[in-house]
Order: structure tokens, then sequence, then C-alpha cells
């Protein structure tokens, strides 16, 4: 799902009929999905769901309803603060080769992945995740405290997916690290 404007899934949000937030709770949850308002209901089993969604600073400033916060849907998402690092009217692009390239190397661990089974943690990471677990579940205040509750299963889901993308049949402390970067960078955003 892409939007580009904080605005709109913000609306479906708090619209009765919008259905974004249930779909997203569904999808972080592992349930299947159904969209049964159709003549043929659409299901997806065991679904993978990406929302990107751009905003200015003045958009966010304003904060999501409370509403989104208590529920517990913000804590469900990746939250980061992403500045243009330069001007482009054209936007830039990738080059076709290197899409080509990445695209080629993501179906591969997509394929490899279905094969894998069960993911574990080697000894290293395993270590490392129990002096992180503590201060990752550690209970902070306020809104900034209710979106960011789920650190624990975000790391944890962020470390399966180096590790598949890498083709390992382990999380290793470096998957791990990486997504211990990436948390702390959001938590900071």
């Amino acid at each position: 799902v892409k939007f580009g404007q904080a605005s709109y899934p913000r609306s479906r949000l708090r619209n009765a009929n919008g259905t974004l937030g249930p779909v997203l709770s569904a999808a972080f949850d592992s349930e299947t999905l159904t969209i049964a308002t159709r003549h043929h209901p659409l299901v997806a089993s065991k679904p993978h769901v990406s929302v990107l969604l751009s905003a200015t600073r003045e958009v966010l400033a304003k904060g999501f309803p409370e509403i989104e916060i208590q529920s517990g849907l913000a804590n469900r998402v990746l939250w980061a603060l992403v500045d243009r690092p330069r001007i482009d009217p054209d936007g830039g692009r990738v080059p076709e080769d290197d899409l080509r390239r990445r695209a080629t190397a993501l179906r591969r661990a997509i394929q490899a992945a279905s094969k894998l089974g069960e993911v574990g943690r080697d000894a290293y990471a395993a270590a490392l995740w129990r002096t992180e677990y503590e201060r990752l579940d550690r209970e902070q205040p306020g809104r900034h405290g209710l979106v960011t509750a789920r650190a624990t299963t975000l790391v944890r889901r962020l470390a399966l997916i180096y590790a598949i993308l890498g083709q390992s049949r382990v999380v290793t402390a470096d998957h791990l690290r990486a997504a211990l970067d990436l948390w702390r960078y959001c938590d900071e955003s």
C-alpha cells in the first residue's frame, strides 16, 4: 500500500467504512485476510504487508488521532523520519540494471525462504538478544511509549527478514545488530 499524503490513510482509518486499520492489524498478527464485501471474496493467507507513507513534518507534527495510538495500530508500524539529501526536480532514478539485479536477488531470496522451514538464532544472536531484550521491552511513558510498545516483535521480525534476504537458516548476531540499528533509527525519529 502506498500513499502520497499522510492525511489519506488517517481519514480512511477514522472513516467508519475504512478498512486499512483492521487489515494492517490482521496482517501484523498473521491472520488470514479476507475481503468479504466482494461477490467472490479475496483471501490471503500468511500475509506480508508494507505501507509506504510520505508526509511533511508539519502533517506528522499534528499527530495521529488518539484512537490510532490507543488501538495499537501505530505500534505495528516502523516510523522513520527521512529528509531528502538534495532537491532533484526529476525525482532521481535507480539505474535499470541495478533495479533488475536487486529484483532478481529478492526473487531468489523469497524462493529460498519457502524451503527454509523454521529459522532459529545462532548462539551469538541468542546472547545478544538476551542483553537487548529488557531494554527493548522497557515501558516508555506517553504517546511515544504507546507507539513503540512492540519493539521486541518488530526487531525480531526485522532480524528474520535480514536472515531470509541473506538466505540464512539462522538469525546471526549481524542480522540482529542490523535490525537493532534500524529500530534505533526509527525510535529516534
